[in-house]
């Protein structure tokens, strides 16, 4: 579905843009010979969005070739295979990096926490990473992580208003400190 350039203040739908900003001028693209436009899309269709994160994939290839990140996925599951925790991550350049982790309010305080984080690094370690990064935010996790060896390398003040964001990283080889800590 082409996007009609004209539509300055779209539905709102999905895959319609919601604004198209006017200046345009000296913005030729040499590949087709047309103008190119800045939409901003609140409500991005997912083939577009993988077009932007593509790009960025085959840019970082070029940079690092032969090193792919992969997807990692650590599960606790209950007796009729419902999930009740996890751990969603990502390892390459010889990190992992933990985008999630959670588990169900009615089987926490029970270690499980501790069990699907060892088994995500101990998963990286086998993927050759020496190294963890994650972040949380004050009403979440902090104090958990820095009981399993992780440390703030980064602070993001006020985020979300009232609390912060903070950001931790381990080293997996028994390497002691990675860095001091710095706002950011």
């Amino acid at each position: 579905m082409k996007r009609d350039p004209m539509n300055v203040l779209g539905s709102g739908l999905p895959g319609q843009a919601l604004e198209c900003f006017a200046s345009t001028a000296g913005m030729e693209d040499s590949m087709s010979g047309g103008r190119l436009r800045i939409y901003v899309d609140e409500h991005p269709r997912p083939d577009d969005a993988e077009v932007v994160r593509a790009g960025l994939r085959e840019h970082n290839r070029r940079q690092l070739p032969g090193q792919e990140w992969r997807n990692l996925a650590v599960y606790l599951r209950d007796a009729a295979d419902t999930i009740r925790g996890g751990v969603l991550a990502e390892v390459g350049w010889g990190w992992l990096h933990i985008s999630v982790l959670w588990v169900d309010e009615a089987v926490r305080g029970r270690g499980y926490g501790v069990e699907l984080l060892a088994a995500a690094e101990a998963e990286a370690r086998r993927a050759g990473c020496g190294r963890v990064f994650l972040d949380t935010f004050s009403f979440q996790a902090r104090s958990f992580y820095e009981r399993n060896g992780y440390e703030v390398f980064g602070v993001l003040e006020d985020f979300p208003p009232g609390h912060e964001r903070y950001f931790l990283r381990k080293s997996l080889d028994g390497v002691g400190s990675l860095t001091k800590v710095q706002s950011i």
